[in-house]
């Protein structure tokens, strides 16, 4: 009897391990002047086949298809006493290789990165920064297999990145998965770092091409005072033992992106130079991805199919809502007081109410279109709205709406919160906005579809008079006189803003400017999230020096400003307040109850 169960114990567990699939990548950093990566991979113990596929994704970090197989070059393959083995391209993306395939195969590419971006990767004598889904193929019929991947640099660089580490072995990093380990950017070179404890969690913070242009001590107080206000006052949840920052110092204006235990931002220098607190917004909204959307996942989001779009409605919460609470931590951490925080929501409101692409789009038409995103056409505003934006407006709203109805029992971060225990903590999907929905509805005994269906899934105006009023907010239009660009611009994230629209006879125009115009600078300095900021503090007669980049060749427009007449929002607290509408107050600033 013993020996039988002695048996069973080798079938079941010795067997399965010893002939268990895996896949080794080594990556090879010592081409950086040419800014390829070489990649070898090893695929052990692949099943008994004629046919082995290898892809690399089609898209990653971005709604967007972007086809990174157009970077791999050379790619080949061996195998031990094999010589009959090929391989070729079957699609765009894939490769294929065929013959009688044996229990370890090698493959070896090289992949072009020269983009320094959060949404990118880069190799050149600085530094490595690496996004691993857009330099690693997966083996399309194992991307659940455990994978290990070696870096191999220069002695004196350092690898940073959340990725688990092989015990024993330097610079080897292992995950259970594929799209676990992609899930790991990584900065391998010579950077500036930062590690503190808080909460019981370990934070670690890379600095990219930091030249002592801000003061390190300060950029940590801000992360600290970040990070315990979502994890310990809003979510309370640290789902986490580490988390590593990627911070990349540009001179253009920046952008950012989330992972699972880590993000990669990239900032301007100059900017942080003049005050590096205003970057509270940038991080504090990566941060707060590590629940809203990276742990409490829309289903088609859930399992990321590489191949193609993947495609869900609930980006206006996702993104905007993520929006929202990054503009509330801001507040809630003391970086912004009460009316600060109401300037922003009136400027954003006055941003969507100047937006005629709302009559067009809803907010949940703009997730699902986020595809569309890097056509400039699409993005023009009479084409589409903003889904960061809409999205944001929507959940301040509903925030406000869930207080007054349940007469601040209930809020929109008790929705976060519960959806984070009934969606991430059972690692299972939700339902686009129909879960949303009846999160709200089941938590607080009322019924918010009405609201849902008008202003998330419709396109009417949201009724801005209505809920501020009840909630002791003091709501106004005013017009004002700003200064006139003369042109509309969209920008593709972290891309240069785009001409899309150029005003007829205005001084821009008569200056020579083109649609489809690249502009990179607005009076020498790098432009803001939006065209108009980098407007906002001309007056009329006012000169203006646009940096403009036409096809390959870079140039200076000028031409002075003139003024035009635009309605504005203005949101104060009210003055003469009920005792309810005081204390719903106080505790939405504060985050509570």
């Amino acid at each position: 009897m013993k020996r039988i169960l002695f048996i069973l114990w080798v079938l079941l567990f010795v067997v399965p391990e010893a002939n268990g699939q895996s896949v080794r990548y080594d990556v090879f950093l010592n081409s950086p002047e040419t800014h390829f990566f070489r990649v070898e991979m090893t695929v052990e113990n692949a099943p008994n086949s004629n046919r082995l596929n290898l892809a690399i994704p089609a898209w990653c970090c971005l709604y967007q298809i972007r086809d990174f197989a157009q970077y791999v070059q050379n790619v080949r393959v061996e195998a031990t006493g094999q010589s009959a083995l090929k391989i070729g391209k079957i699609d765009k993306n894939t490769w294929q290789i065929t013959g009688d395939i044996p229990e370890k195969v090698s493959i070896s590419y090289r992949v072009f990165g020269n983009n320094l971006s959060p949404f990118g990767t880069q190799l050149n004598a600085k530094h490595a920064f690496i996004n691993p889904a857009l330099i690693l193929f997966y083996v399309v019929q194992g991307r659940d297999w455990p994978v290990t991947v070696v870096y191999h640099k220069p002695e004196d660089w350092t690898v940073l990145t959340a990725a688990q580490k092989v015990k024993g072995r330097t610079n080897v990093f292992e995950a259970h998965s594929y799209d676990a380990l992609v899930d790991n950017p990584v900065e391998i070179g010579r950077f500036k770092k930062i590690s503190f404890q808080r909460d019981g969690a370990t934070y670690e913070a890379a600095f990219y091409d930091y030249h002592n242009e801000f003061s390190l001590n300060k950029f940590e107080e801000m992360l600290k005072r970040i990070v315990h206000t979502e994890t310990i006052d809003l979510m309370h949840d640290v789902p986490f033992k580490r988390y590593v920052f990627i911070f990349q110092i540009v001179d253009s204006y920046g952008s950012g992106m989330e992972h699972a235990n880590s993000s990669v931002i990239s900032f301007n220098r100059q900017r942080a130079a003049t005050d590096v607190f205003d970057l509270t917004s940038l991080i504090a909204h990566e941060f707060f991805h590590v629940w809203n959307v990276k742990r409490i996942k829309p289903k088609n989001l859930f399992r990321y199919d590489w191949t193609k779009e993947n495609y869900t409605r609930a980006l206006w919460f996702a993104e905007g809502g993520t929006c929202y609470y990054a503009a509330l931590v801001r507040e809630r951490a003391g970086f912004w007081n009460r009316q600060q925080l109401l300037d922003h929501f009136a400027e954003r409101i006055t941003q969507e109410e100047n937006d005629p692409g709302r009559f067009v789009e809803s907010p949940e038409q703009a997730s699902f279109n986020a595809w569309f995103e890097k056509y400039p056409w699409y993005v023009r505003p009479e084409n589409s709205i903003s889904y960061y934006r809409s999205g944001e407006i929507l959940s301040f709203l509903l925030d406000l709406k869930i207080r007054l109805s349940t007469k601040n029992r209930f809020s929109l971060d008790d929705v976060l919160r519960t959806m984070n225990g009934l969606f991430a903590k059972r690692n299972v999907p939700y339902n686009d906005s129909d879960d949303i929905l009846a999160v709200m509805n089941s938590l607080t005994g009322k019924d918010y579809s009405a609201f849902f269906g008008k202003y998330i899934s419709g396109r009417k105006r949201p009724p801005y008079e209505t809920i501020f009023q009840a909630a002791g907010l003091n709501f106004r239009k005013e017009e004002r006189q700003i200064a006139d660009p003369g042109f509309f611009a969209e920008r593709n994230f972290d891309q240069p803003f785009v001409v899309t629209k150029i005003v007829a006879g205005s001084p821009a125009e008569k200056a020579g400017l083109q649609v489809n115009d690249w502009v990179l600078e607005v009076n020498g300095k790098p432009t803001g999230l939006y065209i108009e900021d980098s407007f906002k503090n001309l007056k009329a007669g006012d000169s203006v020096i646009l940096r403009i980049k036409r096809g390959n060749k870079e140039k200076n427009l000028t031409y002075k400003i003139r003024m035009k007449l635009k309605k504005q929002y203005v949101l104060t607290e009210g003055k003469r307040l009920s005792g309810f509408q005081n204390e719903m107050l106080k505790q939405w600033f504060a985050g509570k109850p």
